[in-house]
């Protein structure tokens, strides 16, 4: 949950040291000028405090205005909130409470919330278990759906009668005409259902069978289609375990999904049970689609059910833009072929498509040997990025030693992609982390991303390496590098493996000294953690 937003903690601030809930306002200005504020409100992790402003209000007869306006701030909040946001207000809620708030009964609950559902909610996740078993007893009188997520966190409740409460207005709900509140509330039935009590699982499954039948199947579909990313996730796994007679046709709409996860979790399934001249239609889509599991899906169709097209698409997917998908071409092809795999990547080289020329590289990086890198040393200069960056990683690959030199020269390439490509190379070999050579580069640097590139490199290096120089980085005018030193000094901090290998007395002065340049730059805590380090080193090295 996104904390308390400034704005909104310098209002309750003001507003705490200026009244109290039990106290009348000092005029009708004041009182306008508070609810206005209050109006504006609009965040989850407000609703503790505008919970204290709406509660204490029993205790002395407040405004009405504001009471009135607080319990409406509330409903807006927790209309825009999803059940799993829900879930973690309670616990936040329930810690606030505690101590805090008198008793309260139905007809208060119903009075202060004004028959608001949202603070009727938020009412039943406080503290006191008799003001929990009345709030949920009135959000029990609802159907529309509001309080299913507040319904459902109670079933969990651990005084019985909460419990069983919620437990009967959820049975109450459990039939087809309802399944589409459910089905809202997906994320939060799949966390509780790791979490209830033994007396309570058989309710849950009562729900996950409403939401499977063929009478909910409509409610099901729409939430797959229209639900957000987790809801529509959940849903389509009850689409699958539930076999129906329109299945098939249901997945095929679903192998188009703009969720990719959908697409593949339907590709996966379709290559499954289709066969004949609809399973070759669904594969040659799926062969395609631009998210690598589903292509891999139609690989694995073509394989299985042996088509005769299989060796052709396997070929092609030789040349495929992801690595995963050349390597299940590559493994199957070995098993009915014999394939010069490296003279085949080094002919496609020349292509003039980009992207099986890039491909190409990559699979000559994959599959080649060091002495093969030279022939891809004149790619670094090639004037398309792509290929450039396809070069860099082949070469990486093969031998970065040999090239470190060109390698290091391309970490400030102007041309993000390229750099990074150049920094992940030499990041793979650690033995060519020459920490005389990183600082130099870093005094050369002329990006930002290139000085965070590098420093990123300092952070790999052995801690009496790394610490000299990331604590040098703190000097720099660039805000971006600087505050990366500074935060990976901050992770090394407590970890006792530094002191596993002993430092030089060169490696010890460096360090002495960066620290004693720098001091000014570096929090009190690090400089304490650098301090204590290099003492005991410091003994180990006189011993």
């Amino acid at each position: 949950m996104t904390p308390l937003s400034d704005i909104a903690r310098n209002f309750f601030g003001r507003s705490y040291r200026s009244w109290r809930p039990d106290a009348a306002l000092r005029d009708t200005a004041e009182t306008e000028q508070l609810v206005a504020e209050i109006s504006t409100i609009d965040e989850p992790a407000a609703i503790p405090q505008l919970l204290y402003m709406l509660a204490g209000v029993t205790a002395g007869g407040f405004n009405e205005a504001i009471h009135k306006t607080v319990a409406h701030a509330i409903q807006k909040i927790v209309e825009k909130c999803d059940a799993i946001t829900l879930a973690q207000l309670d616990a936040i809620v329930r810690r606030a409470s505690e101590w805090r708030f008198p008793l309260m009964r139905e007809e208060t609950i119903r009075q202060i919330s004004w028959g608001l559902l949202g603070p009727i909610g938020i009412l039943s996740f406080q503290s006191s278990g008799y003001t929990r078993e009345a709030a949920v007893r009135l959000l029990s009188a609802s159907y529309d759906g509001v309080e299913l997520p507040f319904l459902l966190i109670r079933v969990n409740d651990w005084v019985e009668q909460v419990r069983d409460v919620a437990r009967q207005a959820i049975s109450d709900r459990i039939r087809p005409d309802y399944a589409a509140h459910f089905l809202r509330c997906l994320p939060l039935l799949e966390k509780i259902s790791f979490q209830l009590r033994q007396d309570s699982r058989q309710l849950i499954d009562s729900i996950t069978d409403c939401i499977g039948s063929d009478a909910a199947r409509p409610s099901l579909l729409l939430a797959i289609a229209q639900g957000d990313q987790i809801t529509r996730r959940l849903a389509f796994r009850f689409l699958v375990r539930r076999p129906h007679i329109n299945l098939i046709s249901d997945l095929k709409g679903m192998a188009k999904s703009r969720d990719p996860m959908i697409r593949w979790g339907a590709a996966r399934e379709l290559r499954q049970r289709l066969e004949g001249a609809d399973l070759r239609t669904l594969l040659l889509e799926l062969a395609d689609d631009r998210f690598m599991p589903v292509r891999r899906e139609a690989l694995y169709g073509y394989v299985e059910k042996k088509l005769p097209e299989a060796g052709e698409v396997l070929r092609k997917a030789l040349l495929d833009r992801h690595r995963s998908m050349r390597e299940i071409a590559r493994f199957h092809l070995s098993k009915t072929e014999r394939l010069d795999l490296l003279s085949y990547y080094q002919a496609k080289i020349g292509v003039e498509k980009e992207r099986p020329r890039c491909a190409a590289i990559l699979g000559v990086g994959e599959v080649g040997k060091s002495q093969d890198a030279a022939d891809l040393a004149p790619l670094l200069r090639d004037p398309s990025p792509r290929v450039k960056q396809a070069a860099i990683r082949a070469i990486g690959h093969l031998d970065a030693a040999a090239f470190l030199g060109e390698l290091s020269a391309l970490l400030d390439d102007e041309r993000a992609g390229i750099a990074r490509a150049a920094r992940d190379a030499i990041a793979a070999h650690s033995e060519l982390l020459a920490p005389a050579r990183l600082r130099d580069l870093f005094m050369r640097a002329t990006h930002s991303r290139t000085r965070q590139f590098l420093i990123s490199l300092f952070g790999r290096l052995w801690w009496w390496d790394s610490a000299p120089l990331l604590i040098e980085a703190t000097a720099c005018e660039d805000p971006a590098a600087k505050q990366l030193a500074l935060d990976i000094l901050a992770t090394w901090r407590g970890k006792i493996g530094r002191l596993t290998g002993k430092p030089s007395a060169q490696q010890l002065e460096f360090l002495r000294n960066s620290l004693d340049s720098h001091r000014a730059e570096l929090s009190r805590a690090v400089i304490v953690d650098v301090e204590d380090h290099l003492r005991l080193a410091s003994k180990d090295v006189d011993s």
